[in-house]
This record gives structure tokens, sequence and C-alpha cells, in this order.
């Protein structure tokens, strides 16, 4: 019992880490473009953390890795690479529409293509039309009403905080463009749980760990498929911001003394989003079965709760109508009854038998 409430402890610190590390970003200097503190971002939390932790947790991980051969590590680093542009976008609409409204529409783009992506890559949509697959439709299916929601909440919020001259107004036209951005990342974002289908499956990066590294923590054998999808990303993140520097004429920026603090703000928004994916797994691998289900819920559900009390404190919604706000509440309550549907999908087996 000990271990099981110290699972649930791990997942929901990871929620809150997924759900507040584009918070530091608030902070940084004026003098800085978006793609200096996203850039120095991406390159610590896909490049620097991997390499670096990598090889200390996962003994003989290279080995791992040629013992597996290119042809395996293909799936985890395309769709990371997916993944990646989603993470981009996601911080393009953390500055453009804030981090409750990203965090929200992120989570539930995630958890409805975070269905249907691993369904269809493994070639089983015919199981969504079972009872099972019923719940698991059910569950996307209010996950997507849920961004619809909290995007015409964007949109309220936009009109009512120009109306009232609000400090936090946000023009119309850069709303919707922070909108259909939020809502992209989410797809794209998804793109990691196909990645990681592919590490788990029959003679994935997985398996060939399980059979290197012998009876070690679940968790464990899914970090070498975990490094490969930060790794994929890296590419499309750190790609697009390089693009962004070059095109802006502002790599000149690195130089400037605001680059220290930019840097140390990265390294905690780095640090966050990579301790959220540690800390569910770790805490998957103790409540025993339930991570894809009771776990998940926690998780999304926390990273939703986390991002807007975020967003909250740091004066978001300040100024704006009432009618936004509480379209803005009924959308997180639509996202994680989504979830907790969703969640209780995977709880049950097309059988009705507990896993």
């Amino acid at each position: 019992m000990q271990d099981v409430l110290l699972g649930y402890a791990l997942i929901t610190a990871g929620g809150i880490c997924a759900g507040i590390y584009g918070l530091p970003s608030k902070f940084v200097s004026k003098k800085m473009e978006w793609e200096h503190l996203w850039g120095l971002f991406f390159l610590i939390a896909t490049v620097g953390i991997p390499l670096l932790c990598g090889p200390l947790l996962i003994k003989g991980l290279f080995e791992i890795y040629r013992t597996a051969g290119v042809a395996v590590l293909l799936g985890p680093l395309l769709f990371g690479f997916f993944w990646g542009l989603g993470s981009t976008c996601t911080g393009l609409a953390f500055g453009l529409i804030g981090l409750s409204l990203t965090c929200a529409i992120n989570a539930g783009g995630q958890i409805a293509f975070g269905l249907l992506g691993p369904t269809a890559a493994a070639g089983e949509l015919g199981t969504l039309l079972t009872p099972h697959g019923t719940v698991l439709l059910c569950g996307a299916a209010m996950s997507l009403v849920g961004v619809v929601i909290c995007t015409y909440a964007g949109l309220l919020k936009s009109k009512s905080g120009q109306e009232s001259d609000s400090p936090q107004s946000i023009p119309r036209k850069k709303m919707v463009a922070g909108l259909l951005i939020a809502t992209l990342s989410g797809a794209l974002c998804a793109c990691w749980s196909v990645g990681a289908m592919y590490g788990a499956m029959e003679g994935g990066v997985n398996k060939v760990a399980a059979a290197s590294l012998g009876p070690v923590a679940q968790w464990k054998l899914s970090m070498p498929t975990t490094f490969l999808c930060l790794l994929g990303g890296s590419i499309g993140s750190c790609g697009l911001c390089a693009f962004k520097l070059t095109k802006n004429k502002t790599w000149g920026g690195f130089l400037q003394p605001a680059i220290i603090p930019t840097l140390f703000l990265a390294l905690i928004m780095a640090v966050l989003h990579d301790l959220c994916v540690s800390l569910y797994g770790a805490g998957a691998d103790k409540i025993q079965g339930l991570g894809n289900s009771v776990g998940y819920a926690i998780l999304i559900s926390t990273m939703i709760i986390a991002g807007n009390l975020g967003g909250l404190l740091t004066s978001e919604w300040r100024g704006t109508s009432r009618l936004s706000k509480c379209c803005m509440l009924l959308g997180i309550f639509t996202l994680i009854v989504g979830v907790i549907t969703l969640s209780a999908g995977n709880y049950f087996v097309p059988t009705g038998i507990e896993p």
C-alpha cells in the first residue's frame, strides 16, 4: 500500500511539473526573443539531459541501441521528431495566448489523438467498434468538446479584454492564431505515444533493453525509448528555433548579459519538463498495472489544473468577462471528465474484467 501511495504521489508531482514547466517563460527579459529562451530550453531538454542522464540511468544504453539496430530505432526517432514540432507549437502558443489556455487545449488534443494515433499505427482501429472501444471514443470525443469550449472561452476572453481595456488583453487575430497553434500542438505532441508504442512492441527497444538489463523496474525498460523520442524531438524543435534565429537575425542575443538569467529559466523549464516523464514512469511502475488508467487520469487532470492555476496566479484572466471565465471552467471540467472516461476504458479490458 505504501508503494501504491508513493506511486500516486509521484504521478501527481509529474502532472504538476507538466502543467507549470512553461511558467518561467513569463519572467524572461524583454530584451530576449522567443527563440532565445525556447531554443535553450529545447536544447537542454531534448539533447543535454538525455545525453547526460541516459548513460547514468541505463547501463550500456548505447550498446542497447547498437544491438537494436537502425530500423528499430527509426519509429521512436521519427515520431519523436513530430512530437518536437508539437512542443515547439506549445511554446509558440504560450507566448500568444498564455499558460492556462495552451495547457488545456494541448492536453485535450493529446488525449484525443493519443488514443487514435497508436491505435491506427497498430492497425487496430476495428477495436474501437467494440463496447470497450466505444468507451474510449466517448472519452476522446468529450476531450475534443472540452477543447472547443476552451477555444470559445479564449475568443470571449479576447473580446471582453479589449472592451474593458484590460492590460492582459490579447488582440483577436493573435488569439485565433494562438488557439490554432495550441490545437496543432496537442495533435503533434500525441505522436509521443506512437513513438512509445513502437518502442514497446515485440522486437522494439524496450524488449532489447529487457534482454540486456535483466530484471529491473519497468520504467527503466522504457527509458531508452524515452531518450530516443527526446532526441528525435530535438531535430524539429531546435531546428525551428535555429530557423527563427536566422530569419530574425537574433543570434547576437546570445551575447547579451540578459542571456544568463534566460539560460537559468530555460534550465528550470527543461528540468520540470523531463521530470514529468520520469516521475510518471516511476509512479506508474509502483501502482501495479494502473498506469494507463488511473495514473494517466491523475497525470493529465493534475496537468490541466496546475497549468490553469499558474495562469490564474499570473493574472492571465484579469479584466475579462465572467462568461469567459465560466466557459473556461466548463471546458476544464469537460476535459477532466473526458480523461477519466478514457482512463476507465483503459482500466477495463473488452471483456469487462479488470486486468
